[in-house]
């Protein structure tokens, strides 16, 4: 099964919106997410920071309903890639892909990651695009 490392200030919203709490910012990008994702058999785990501040529980319901049940985990630990490599060796994962807004967190040219700009996240075309070939490279596998 695929999964997702999903970061979330910076991909499901814009960066600038994460301090606010104006009603509709934040996580406004998550069903688009849902909707790209669509039927796609996948478990997301959250790599963000938010991580640190709220649980499993609470930040499975400031999702889409039909994500819900999909986010499995959060990582563990303070750094984004140790904690992702640790859940990739604990889990015996070879078919992921990481969302994220910074690369510096991450190995130069790491084929893993997923890079967006933090102002623009998943709504960017070209993000979205190359999630739907991960995503369909699942699906040729199996074929």
């Amino acid at each position: 099964m695929q999964t997702i490392f999903l970061d979330i200030d910076g991909v499901l919203h814009p960066c600038a919106a994460a301090g606010s709490l104006a009603a509709g910012e934040l996580l406004r990008w998550s069903p688009l997410l849902a909707e790209v994702v669509g039927s796609a058999e996948l478990h997301i785990v959250i790599h963000s920071t938010w991580r640190h501040s709220h649980s499993l529980a609470e930040i499975r319901l400031m999702f889409p309903e039909s994500l819900r049940a999909r986010i499995v985990a959060c990582t563990q630990g303070r750094g984004r890639f140790d904690g992702i490599r640790l859940y990739v060796a604990e889990h015996a994962l070879t078919d992921y892909l990481v969302l994220d807004d910074i690369a510096e967190f991450f190995p130069p040219d790491w084929p893993n990651l997923l890079l967006c700009t933090g102002e623009t996240g998943i709504s960017d075309p070209l993000v979205q695009a190359r999630l739907r070939i991960f995503l369909a490279a699942a699906g040729a596998k199996a074929l």
